[in-house]
């Protein structure tokens, strides 16, 4: 494969990635905004446990014991850590797409084709550290869609 074979704009690439970088940026502060309203929501959501029950296990930053948390609460945790996994991974698959969209780029500018396929190559892998998430068909017990909704 010869660099005729590329098409690569260096600037063009440059500009997307500095915007795109700009947007993954904000995912940090994102989830910590999330994080901090889901918690709120769990807090008001109130407690089946009786006062007298003595307060035990891990407390959440606002001070609310595990044994104290609600149904609601609870499936709220539940929901939020299944998606906050979703964000810290979207934020590592951003920002390892981006690296890998420069290095890639900086390996054909000088000209070594080799290195920037394997660039792309490597970009492609999930981020240290994750599993890329499954991506398929919801489970059976949802059903196909029909008329727009799951019967």
């Amino acid at each position: 494969m010869g660099k005729k074979d590329w098409d690569i704009d260096p600037p063009g690439v440059r500009d997307v990635v500095r915007k795109t970088g700009e947007t993954a940026g904000k995912f940090e502060a994102e989830g910590k905004a999330l994080s901090s309203l889901v918690e709120s929501a769990a807090g008001s959501a109130g407690t089946i446990v009786a006062d007298s029950v003595m307060r035990k296990g891990p407390q959440t930053a606002s001070g609310v014991y595990a044994n104290e948390m609600g149904p609601v609460a609870a499936a709220l945790a539940a929901y939020f850590q299944d998606r906050g996994h979703m964000l810290a991974f979207m934020a590592a698959r951003s920002g390892k797409s981006l690296q890998g969209a420069i290095q890639a780029t900086t390996e054909y500018v000088n000209g070594d084709l080799d290195m920037a396929a394997d660039a792309q190559r490597t970009a492609l892998t999930a981020p240290e550290g994750f599993e890329a998430p499954r991506v398929g068909p919801p489970p059976p017990a949802f059903g196909p869609l029909k008329d727009g909704y799951r019967k």
